[in-house]
């Protein structure tokens, strides 16, 4: 037995000494751009194999039976990751040993690791082989960054969730509500919170229209706000201010800063008619930004915050406007925020993107709602540089692809 032990220890250090070798010998040097994209293309591919084989090996533990260590435990030691990231992976070998399709598509470099936690995640709430048998599903994730193809995921997911079965998942969270502060080892005070989605949503809102605020009295879009403090400092800022503690920074501690108070907050709720009206309990019921919850939060609306929901096929204000204004209405946001979902290139939520005109408004483009798009500020940058390029899919929705140009050199 102990020859044997020690033939299998060989046999590993040979395998990995021989690929760290040839992976350790791959250079970048003298490449162009497109080898290069190539050279991190193949290097993703084999992240995924050795993500699928360490699932493999950590299944494998798990189906010892023998008493000893857990997977998350061999994991956490032999890999020397952190408790939370063992689980994680512990976890997604677990559920890959009965998604086979996936556990393939991880292997092949098709589906990124990112997105098969996402399916692993669906899988927990639909099954283990509903999930793997859409291949439909599966191929639309492979063909997205995971960002986006957690989008999709999150989607299929609600739609074979019941009222009934959301429901039990938000009591659940809402037992699961935490929340910690204390001081870190360089003096800096640490405040953690992790809410439901529905208070969750009010929180985030709050939050916004505050941090809102101080970017304005910074100079907002006439000015150069991000020269007085980052984005992350005004919403450290902002949260200091909401629980009525004083910022040091300058512009809060003198007379002409924006007054801390009550400030105006929306919770964007997307619901089918059918919702509203009970015809249809099992429609799209969901908080923009946050996902889907059941119906019956529609009768318990915190009364603290001003909620605005959108009805689908309802009456609504004029969304075509053409050439009679340069600026999108808010209305128009709204749709374009409920369609959208957030940027269409990098999935960042929509209360921190652009409403852009896909034809610029300076070269002739009109202001409806077909012709504008959700970006966040960096990848509005991005697209008018020249870096990706926006596509209209036959749905009308809109997506974004890189064209390969080579950045700006400064000065």
């Amino acid at each position: 037995m102990s020859h044997l032990f020690l033939s299998v220890v060989h046999m590993f250090d040979d395998v990995f000494d021989r690929v760290t070798e040839e992976v350790r010998a791959l250079s970048p040097a003298g490449l162009s751009r497109g080898g290069l994209v190539d050279g991190l293309s193949a290097l993703g591919r084999l992240r995924g194999t050795l993500d699928a084989v360490e699932a493999r090996f950590a299944g494998a533990i798990s189906q010892l039976g023998d008493r000893g260590a857990d997977a998350a435990v061999v994991l956490r030691s032999a890999t020397h990751c952190s408790d939370r990231e063992a689980k994680k992976r512990s976890r997604r070998a677990e559920t890959l040993a009965a998604m086979p399709n996936v556990s393939e598509g991880l292997e092949a470099g098709l589906i990124p690791v990112e997105a098969v936690d996402s399916l692993v995640r669906a899988a927990e709430s639909a099954g283990a082989e509903a999930v793997d048998a859409d291949t439909k599903l599966l191929d639309l994730v492979g063909s997205r960054p995971a960002d986006m193809a957690a989008r999709e995921i999150r989607n299929w997911t609600r739609g074979r969730q019941s009222s009934a079965d959301l429901e039990k998942v938000l009591q659940g969270q809402i037992q699961e509500r935490q929340g910690c502060w204390f001081t870190g080892d360089g003096g800096m005070v640490v405040v953690h919170a992790e809410f439901d989605p529905v208070a969750g949503a009010g929180a985030l809102a709050r939050l916004d229209a505050e941090t809102d605020a101080l970017w304005r009295s910074d100079g907002g879009r006439d000015g150069c706000p991000d020269d007085i403090r980052t984005p992350a400092q005004r919403r450290c800022d902002a949260v200091a201010r909401l629980l009525g503690a004083a910022s040091s920074h300058p512009p809060d501690n003198t007379e002409s800063s924006p007054k801390s108070g009550r400030v105006v907050t929306t919770v964007v709720v997307v619901a089918d008619v059918g919702v509203v009206d009970g015809t249809n309990p099992e429609g799209r019921c969901e908080i923009l930004d946050s996902g889907p919850i059941p119906a019956m939060v529609l009768d318990h609306l915190p009364a603290d915050t001003t909620w605005q929901g959108a009805l689908f096929n309802g009456p609504g204000r004029p969304l075509w406007v053409g050439r009679s204004r340069r600026l999108a209405n808010g209305s128009q946001r709204l749709m374009a925020s409920v369609r959208d979902g957030g940027c269409v290139n990098c999935n960042a939520p929509t209360n921190r993107c652009h409403t852009h005109h896909v034809r610029e408004w300076q070269e002739g483009g009109n202001t409806d709602l077909d012709m504008l798009v959700l970006l966040c500020p960096r990848c509005h940058t991005l697209l008018h540089e020249g870096h990706i390029r926006l596509h209209r899919q036959s749905d009308g929705t809109w997506v974004c692809r890189p064209t390969g140009r080579r950045p700006a050199k400064p000065g």
